[in-house]
């Protein structure tokens, strides 16, 4: 089994890269994910080579022209191609993103490049995702899905909550009439004697 080498915490980005499946054998490295994923695509026998920021795709939002950059082109053995794009489950559900993925996606399909958002957690940058794993998507529609699976875990997550918190101020509530009825008892007995 191969040994897998992370980033140092230290390390300050962007970086040089240096890999010898990358054309011109070194590109510039943005992010520690974009790092971890470098060098599981050099560790990979299938991948005859990658290019980071390989080209721009042109698109439009809200009425206006932009040029979106997709992260990484992969170049397989057997001659397939796959575009790599690297987003947060934060960055997936931004508008802008939606409209540069999904004209990426029709670029690819004329292309013949298969096309793939790749959904990495903020907290774990080591190319781990903790939900769900692994989270490859071939298109948007996948990506939502998986949004609307986790925008479901944390609604149940809150009426979990919710509950548990209706039944604490239950228990205080009644601890509270509980110790007031104590309270009034000891004050009839102090004032009547009984």
């Amino acid at each position: 089994m191969k040994r897998r080498v992370y980033y140092s915490k230290k390390t300050e980005f962007p970086i040089i890269y240096r890999s010898e499946k990358i054309p011109g054998k070194c590109a510039i490295c943005q992010s520690p994910i974009e790092y971890t994923i470098f060098q599981e695509l050099d560790l990979d026998p299938e991948v005859k080579d990658y290019i980071p920021e390989p080209f721009r795709i042109p698109y439009e939002y809200r009425g206006k022209a932009h040029d979106y950059i997709p992260d990484i082109l992969i170049r397989y053995t057997n001659s397939n191609q796959k575009l790599i794009e690297i987003k947060t489950l934060a960055d997936v559900i931004m508008p802008r993103n939606k409209a540069k993925l999904t004209t990426a996606k029709i670029f690819c399909d004329s292309s013949n490049i298969e096309f793939e958002i790749w959904i990495r957690s903020v907290s774990d940058s080591r190319f781990v995702d903790k939900f769900p794993s692994p989270a490859n998507f071939s298109c948007w529609e996948d990506a939502n899905d998986v949004l609307e699976k986790f925008k479901k875990r944390i609604q149940f997550k809150r009426i979990i909550k919710n509950i548990f918190l209706t039944i604490y101020e239950i228990i205080k509530l009644t601890f509270g009439l509980v110790l007031w009825a104590i309270i009034i008892i000891f004050m009839v007995k102090a004032i009547f004697g009984i």
